[in-house]
């Protein structure tokens, strides 16, 4: 990485420890960061090789990060320190083995906002035979025409300025646990501020690998490869207030545009059921839930008129 090169935005990670699959690939994950210009890199966490890492790529360190009793890292303090670390007005978290390009930053300099977040859906990869000497290019292509795009419902990557509000009151996130991405795309939504879905405008790559390191309580079946004691516990602390890019307000278009998305009797229902969560007593949350069934039937109504 060019230290002369002018810096637009700070991405931070939080690794497991660099040992077997794992190691592989995030040190993938940190070739592909740091052959992005103008991208300054934090890693988080006293892991195992984490350390060696940073220094391999000139990458800053934070080695103090609080946990939970299970000793995963508590998301709300890595995003606190690291934004006293950052020399950037915008900050990247990043899931420490996702791929990403030069496009992010093209990304980072065409927001039209003073607040925002930014995220979007990645593409899962099988593993393949040039993974461990592949390039960005090679993974892009790969993805492009091999990956799998996942749904909305989950995000690897968010970038949003330093000083956002989304920030302010942040409750004890987990990483790598259910629940806590789909908290900051509700957390945007609740202060009004743009939900912008970059799915087009930024590739982020993910090669498929197992979930061993989450601890899970053997007498309770495990309903997805993630779960585990600490999701479990993060869903009930977070309860409704969970949403996903469906609820985006703008979209990135392949050339790092933002637009606004088309508004309808969907954004209706949107509003409907994020005024819902909010409510503060029965009546104005059977109110509103009245409301998310109305226009629900109303836009269904719609559709099949149009398509008869």
């Amino acid at each position: 990485m060019d230290p002369n090169k002018p810096k637009v935005a700070t991405l931070v990670a939080i690794p497991k420890p660099f040992t077997g699959e794992t190691a592989v690939l995030q040190r993938a994950a940190c070739k592909s960061w740091a052959s992005i210009p103008g991208l300054e890199v934090i890693l988080a966490g006293d892991e195992e090789g984490i350390a060696e890492t940073c220094r391999a790529f000139m990458f800053q360190h934070i080695r103090d990060v609080m946990r939970t009793e299970q000793g995963t890292p508590r998301l709300n303090d890595v995003f606190t320190k690291a934004r006293e670390k950052a020399t950037t007005p915008l900050l990247l978290y990043v899931n420490a083995d996702i791929i990403l390009g030069p496009e992010i930053i093209r990304a980072a300099q065409h927001m039209p906002f003073p607040d925002f977040l930014l995220a979007g859906r990645r593409y899962d990869v099988e593993p393949w035979e040039e993974e461990a000497d592949a390039d960005y290019n090679a993974w892009h292509h790969y993805a492009i025409n091999q990956g799998i795009l996942l749904p909305a419902c989950s995000s690897d990557y968010f970038l949003l300025p330093v000083a956002s509000r989304i920030f302010v009151d942040m409750p004890p996130l987990v990483v790598g646990r259910s629940g806590w991405d789909n908290w900051m795309m509700y957390r945007a939504r609740e202060l009004s501020i743009p939900l912008i879905d970059g799915t087009e405008g930024v590739i982020s790559i993910h090669r498929k690998h197992g979930y061993n390191h989450i601890q899970r309580n053997m007498e309770d079946k495990p309903y997805s490869s993630w779960d585990g004691v600490e999701s479990r516990l993060q869903i009930a602390i977070l309860g409704e207030r969970l949403l996903d890019l469906g609820f985006a307000t703008h979209r990135m278009d392949g050339q790092q545009q933002v637009h606004p998305v088309k508004k309808g009797y969907s954004r209706l229902k949107q509003k409907a059921i994020i005024r819902r969560i909010r409510a503060v007593n029965g009546p104005e949350r059977f109110f509103w839930q009245l409301c998310k069934k109305v226009y629900y039937l109303f836009s269904n109504g719609q559709e099949k008129g149009a398509s008869s």
